[in-house]
Parts: structure tokens; sequence; C-alpha cells
């Protein structure tokens, strides 16, 4: 399943800079996509509590689209994700989004065809920083 991939890298290439053991996943999203109900390293998909310690990156998947030729659907479709990363501290929402950035940009894999970096902007908020990624993903069945 795409989000428990996508989950597991983002896991794995950052979690060390997000530290915390995070929270649990919304138990309808767990089931929906059979993925563990404990989070770790403060990822979150869709939503972030107002109690989420920081830093903490949040991951969206906008956009599910299957690719079809004239003989119909090929089995791959194509998605649009954006992620989140919320900080207190402009330098470590950087060297997180950088790191987010080595680790999806140009990813493949077994079940991942290609992960490509659409757009990137960094904002000011009320209190910290946050830094937006969007990124597309084409991907087999």
């Amino acid at each position: 399943m795409l989000e428990t991939t996508l989950y597991d890298r983002l896991a794995a290439s950052v979690g060390s800079l997000l530290g915390g053991t995070g929270g649990q996943f919304d138990p309808e999203f767990s089931n929906a996509f059979d993925i563990g109900n404990e989070m770790t390293a403060r990822i979150y998909p869709v939503t972030a509590t107002e109690d989420t310690e920081l830093p903490a990156l949040i991951y969206t998947v906008t956009n599910t689209q299957s690719v079809w030729t004239l003989q119909g659907p090929t089995g791959v479709s194509e998605y649009s994700f954006g992620l989140d990363i919320v900080g207190i501290n402009f330098e470590t929402v950087q060297t997180i989004a950088s790191a987010c950035r080595e680790a999806l940009d140009g990813w493949h894999d077994s079940a991942v065809l290609v992960c490509s970096l659409q757009d990137a902007a960094a904002q000011p908020l009320e209190v910290g920083f946050s830094y937006h990624l969007s990124f597309n993903i084409v991907a087999g069945v």
C-alpha cells in the first residue's frame, strides 16, 4: 500500500531528526491502510493535534488518478502528495525538509516507479515556521 510505503520511507529517512514517539493513527486510518496504530518520530497523516510536539511532519495524499490508455487501465496510478514540516526553529525545519527532499526526490523501488519533487516553499507561522514540499508519485500495482 502506498501510504504504508511512504510512511516507512519517511520514518527511516527523517525519523531521527524529528525525535519523539509521535502519537497514534486515527483508528479508521490505520485500519483502512493496514498500518500499525503506533506512530514513531512525529510523522502524521493528514493533520497533527494541537498538542503535538515540534518539529513534526504531516503528509497528505491530495490526489489519486489511474493511468489509462485506449485499451483501458494500465495498473499504474499517479499520486500527488504534500509534506508539511512545522517547527519553532527555521534551521531545524529546513534541515528536515532537505532530508525529505533527498529521501523522496527520484525515489523508486518495486512499487514506486518514480517520485518527483514538484514544489517547495517555506513560510513563517505565528509561532515558528512551516516548509511545504509537493511531490508526484507514479506507482504500479
